[in-house]
């Protein structure tokens, strides 16, 4: 399986970064919007690792943080409701005689190729959660707009008659998608 690398600069030095990336309090979707207070949960953390479990709409997964190496960060993935166990994310740091900090994030190809087979699908997850309440949810095209060839729809997801999200898309499936989004950030903050 090939791995991609990136590269990038940043005027923070690696412990700022490190410091920002292994910072698990509240309030770290500020940095990282995948990251809501309501999935964040440190199982242990230690002087240069934590076991950390994050997510947001309805999709989590549980990582080792390592950065025991002060020019390395090391994320593994022990569990997840959507990658494989085992892909890693890899910081590698340079440090620069300019005062800027080289970056080089490093995403193995295997997790990619799983979401490109397994798309997420809002639609799908949230039914499944509902379907643990004995609830369903039922989709309504609200509006449709524009020309033919560049329409846009607004679809709302109902429980029990009830709105319980809202989205729009450039497609009538892509609006559902992004209703049933909504909902699950919406049921995700009332938890």
């Amino acid at each position: 399986m090939p791995t991609l690398h990136f590269k990038q600069t940043t005027s923070a030095t690696p412990e700022q970064f490190i410091a920002g990336l292994t910072d698990f309090g509240a309030g770290r979707a500020d940095l990282f919007e995948n990251s809501t207070d309501g999935y964040l949960k440190v199982h242990d953390q230690g002087p240069g690792e934590a076991d950390v479990t994050e997510g947001s709409a309805g999709i989590w997964e549980r990582l080792h943080y390592d950065w025991s190496d002060p020019n390395r960060v090391v994320l593994t993935t022990t569990d997840s409701n959507a990658w494989a166990d085992g892909p890693s994310h890899t910081y590698t740091f340079t440090r620069n005689s300019d005062g800027v900090t080289g970056l080089t994030p490093e995403a193995f190809s295997d997790q990619i190729e799983d979401a490109l087979e397994n798309p997420v699908d809002f639609k799908s997850l949230l039914q499944e959660m509902l379907a643990r309440r004995s609830e369903v949810v039922t989709y309504r095209i609200e509006s449709e707009d524009g020309p033919p060839h560049a329409r846009s729809f607004v679809a709302v997801a109902d429980v029990r008659c009830e709105q319980i999200g809202r989205g729009s898309g450039r497609t009538k499936k892509q609006a559902e998608q992004e209703a049933a989004s909504a909902a699950l950030d919406q049921m995700d903050e009332s938890d």
